[in-house]
């Protein structure tokens, strides 16, 4: 009885230890995706079928030419399906017991809502990859729940938990490089062996036109500024909590290159975002009684001001998308800066103005006469306004399931002459710009509940654990985690999710949601 025994133990040990080295694969897997699907840069053509007969040249069927997402796209479906197939051979191999959580649940539900809303949405085909230059239908939701679901569900050592943040350093470094070339002036698209890194073989055959640039790894300053705001608030977090000085140096380093990235991108929902959790983190670091922590805290802030004040002066639309939109008078703005350097940067806060832009040029517009067309303006929030009122009436019409995910562009009234007066120019409506009204219109108010939902318990247990502890300095990672999800949740009200950013939140979601269950199991 007694061999038996320790036989039995014996086996549970190898399958406990083959376990571990099962989650710890998975963890890398999941690493992976954190470096590469955000920086994926490469250009690819793509056969394009548009649901219905449309007069907008960009989105009527045919060969289009991507940059941004389509890889991106194939990779995070790449390492969905090999990390899915470890996870099975966890399951059914090593005898792995799924949580009975919440949260599991919840992410069951998720996916049965987005497989829904495509079983009934009316462009069928287009719903399951979405538009050929966002690629955000429901394969790509898909592949985050599989992968917030695996991240949940695995055990990783504590020491591991700071990779997860530090794999985005390439991201920060790439990203700020050809950020602050392209804000002072360099474009990239015209550099040679950039040009061939990111086309390929297509030589002289190919051209981007006239006016494009590079901002970044992302396609546009929105976006960029609201993932600047996740990198910022994460080496903050990190800077002012870690105790070793060589990584406390890296993290201070990081941080003025998030906040360049965030100046360059002349986007505001950044700025805004941190706006708001700095001051949080900082009197959360008071109330714990972290007085060291919370001076360096405040002397990290002051000492942006060696990125913000030379930047400013090179341009004033730095001014106007962070303090400008609070303060109207620009006590750094040098007056006889360099004119002709501010003219060269680049003005990315809209989507006219990227590389492979969809603004339809005056000689492409249908040639209808419409009469007594509305005075030109932009509404608040740069165009949202006008998106938003527009949206919520379709939302209205469809509201448990939604249209299908990605389906915006074709249901959008692309015709409505009070356009003009929203957004200010002639061009083709292919987000609400909202991750929150698209969830809305993509899977319905459902939809958008469950997630909400499905996002809200993890993060609110983090939350309950961060103001319990005394002790921030250890779990300086989990903290960072927490605020980084925040973030995101912050700029999603006026950005839309594309996956170069997407995926980070996702798998941090779910990497948070797994260490807080191992917590709860060690405490019971």
């Amino acid at each position: 009885m007694e061999i038996k025994t320790k036989q039995k133990m014996k086996h549970n040990f190898l399958f406990n230890k083959n376990e571990m080295l099962v989650d710890k694969v998975i963890f890398f897997g999941l690493l992976v995706a954190l470096l590469l699907v955000p920086l994926i840069l490469r250009g690819s053509f793509i056969d394009f079928i548009s649901p219905s007969f449309t007069a907008i040249p960009s989105y009527s069927t045919g060969e289009k030419f991507e940059i941004f997402s389509y890889n991106k796209y194939l990779l995070l479906i790449f390492i969905t399906i090999i990390l899915s197939l470890i996870f099975i051979i966890k399951v059914f191999v090593f005898n792995y017991s799924i949580k009975k959580s919440s949260v599991n649940l919840l992410i069951g539900l998720f996916i049965v809502v987005v497989l829904l809303s495509s079983m009934f949405a009316t462009h069928k085909f287009l719903v399951l990859r979405g538009i050929f230059d966002r690629n955000e239908g429901t394969i790509t939701y898909l592949c985050y729940a599989i992968l917030f679901f695996i991240a949940s569900n695995i055990k990783i050592p504590k020491s591991y938990l700071k990779w997860t943040l530090y794999i985005l350093i390439p991201f920060t470094i790439v990203n700020s490089i050809i950020g602050l070339l392209n804000f002072y002036g360099t474009n990239l698209l015209k550099n040679k062996v950039v040009l061939h890194m990111i086309i390929g073989n297509l030589g002289d055959e190919f051209a981007f036109s006239e006016g494009s640039y590079l901002m970044g790894t992302l396609d546009q300053g929105n976006y960029l500024s609201g993932v600047s705001a996740m990198l910022f608030i994460t080496f903050f977090i990190l800077a002012t909590l870690c105790k070793n000085l060589k990584l406390k140096i890296i993290n201070i380093i990081l941080l003025f290159l998030s906040f360049s990235i965030l100046l360059a991108s002349l986007s505001n929902s950044g700025f805004f975002t941190i706006l708001l959790l700095v001051p949080l983190f900082l009197v959360l670091i008071f109330f714990n009684k972290k007085y060291k922590e919370l001076l360096l805290g405040f002397s990290l802030v002051l000492s942006l001001t060696i990125v913000f004040i030379p930047m400013n002066n090179h341009n004033e639309k730095v001014w106007n998308e962070t303090f400008g939109n609070y303060q109207s008078l620009n006590p750094f703005f040098n007056q006889n800066s360099d004119i002709k350097a501010k003219e060269k940067s680049s003005e990315p806060s809209t989507d006219q103005n990227k590389a492979g832009s969809n603004v339809i040029s005056p000689k492409r517009q249908v040639e209808n006469f419409i009469p007594q067309l509305p005075e030109a303006g932009i509404s608040w929030g740069s165009g949202r306004g006008y998106l938003w009122k527009t949206t919520l009436p379709l939302i209205y019409e469809r509201p448990i399931l939604g249209y299908g995910l990605d389906t915006y562009t074709y249901h959008f009234p692309q015709n409505d002459i009070n356009m003009i007066s929203g957004v200010g120019t002639i061009a083709v409506a292919t987000k609400p710009h909202s991750l929150y009204l698209d969830l809305a219109f993509g899977t319905g108010v459902l939809g958008l509940l469950i997630f909400l939902i499905m996002v809200v318990i993890p993060l609110w247990k983090s939350v309950k654990w961060i103001v319990l502890n005394k002790n921030l300095n250890e779990d300086s990672e989990i903290v960072a985690i927490t605020f980084i999800l925040f973030a995101y949740l912050i700029q999603g009200i006026v950005n839309d999710s594309i996956i170069g950013v997407s995926v980070i939140f996702y798998i941090l979601l779910g990497i948070l949601t797994s260490e807080l269950y191992n917590k709860e199991e060690k405490v019971a």
